[in-house]
């Protein structure tokens, strides 16, 4: 479930500690770079991993993405 999903269920709590986290991130680390998921799955593609999942944290803003050694 992402936090969005998590927040239409009754938990928006959840996705506003997530969201301000992401913001304070992006605003207070200066070599804070954005990478879509796909850019992401790629470089561990390269590195020797294998991508298993790709979920939206927060919809339009955050995706996690699950990788394993292969």
């Amino acid at each position: 479930m992402s936090l969005s999903e998590a927040a239409r269920a009754g938990a928006p709590e959840l996705a506003a500690e997530a969201t301000a986290w992401s913001l304070q991130h992006a605003v207070f680390v200066p070599q804070h770079t954005s990478r879509s998921a796909h850019t992401v799955s790629s470089m561990l593609d390269a590195a020797g991993f294998q991508t298993l999942s790709s979920e939206p944290l927060i919809d339009e803003m955050t995706t996690l993405v699950i990788a394993t050694r292969i």
